[in-house]
């Protein structure tokens, strides 16, 4: 059984969706039971959830985060976000006048030389077009075969609903609300 919830859906790319899927897994060959006793009245449980990030506009982009990649991930993201904040102006010269412009040199220098990476997930600054091809300041995610860009003002948001957030005490309040825990 596959449990999804909306955790987050993005202020400025309103196609940006961040999403909690929890899997309940009663009998699999290969997987351990989400829970399980080890016959002393103790219960074991394994968290199988994973996080997509997913966003719509021009093409259909997603990205899966597992429990493994999960808290490296939004460590970097804070990172990222902590590093494009005291860079902002440098990046972005002219951020929030109508000629909105990119310092490529810039841009391409900071990408170069702090770029985030670590298991197999990679996080630098980037650009965001809209719809109507007007630019934002956005973070740019890569994992194995999926690249998504957020705008940096949804990642602000991202960032302080994760520092609030775990996963694992999620999981087990589904548990406890479809009835496999008390």
């Amino acid at each position: 059984m596959m449990i999804n919830h909306i955790l987050y859906k993005g202020n400025i790319n309103r196609e940006l969706t961040v999403e909690y899927v929890y899997s309940f897994i009663s009998d699999h060959a290969n997987l351990k039971p989400t829970i399980s006793s080890n016959g002393n009245g103790y219960l074991n449980i394994h968290s199988y959830f994973g996080i997509r990030i997913q966003e719509k506009y021009g093409k259909n982009h997603k990205m899966w985060i597992t429990a493994k990649q999960y808290w490296t991930m939004i460590s970097m993201l804070k990172k990222a976000v902590t590093l494009m904040t005291d860079n902002l102006y440098k990046l972005y010269p002219n951020i929030g006048s109508a000629s909105f412009q990119v310092d490529q040199i810039a841009l391409e220098r900071f990408q170069s030389e702090k770029s985030l990476y670590s298991n197999n997930i990679s996080i630098q600054p980037s650009i965001w077009f809209d719809q109507t091809d007007q630019p934002y300041p956005a973070i740019e995610i890569n994992t194995v075969g999926s690249t998504i860009k957020i705008t940096f003002e949804d990642a602000l948001g991202l960032v302080e609903m994760f520092q609030n957030f775990d996963p694992n005490a999620f999981g087990i309040n589904l548990l406890r609300l479809i009835g496999k825990v008390e």
